[in-house]
């Protein structure tokens, strides 16, 4: 990098209003992303990509479960994190019982 040299000098001020239209919108999506997944799901999709908004949510959402006391919240991040066995009785557990597969009907692969 050469400190001396200034990369806009060579823009027309299409190139410029491109440019800052895009940091501009860069900046605006960047801090909506401070907000809960629920407001910024839109924006973290269009920066990252579909994948790494479904992986990230999934990341929370099974480390969370680990620290809970609420059963719901504790049996949604096993199911999952695909670790879900179900017993006999219907309990959901990571010990007993027949592994829960994923439900493709949801949009699982």
């Amino acid at each position: 990098m050469n400190p001396d040299e200034d990369f806009t000098d060579s823009w027309s001020q299409n190139h410029y209003d491109s440019f800052y239209n895009f940091i501009s919108d860069f900046h605006k999506k960047w801090q909506n992303l401070k907000n809960s997944f629920e407001t910024s799901n839109s924006d973290y999709i269009e920066l990252f990509g579909e994948g790494i908004y479904k992986k990230s949510l999934t990341e929370q959402i099974t480390m969370y479960s680990k620290n809970s006391d609420d059963d719901l919240t504790r049996f949604t991040g096993l199911i999952i994190g695909n670790n879900a066995m179900t017993d006999s009785k219907g309990n959901i557990n990571v010990n007993t019982g027949i592994k829960n597969e994923p439900h493709h009907s949801f949009g699982g692969k």
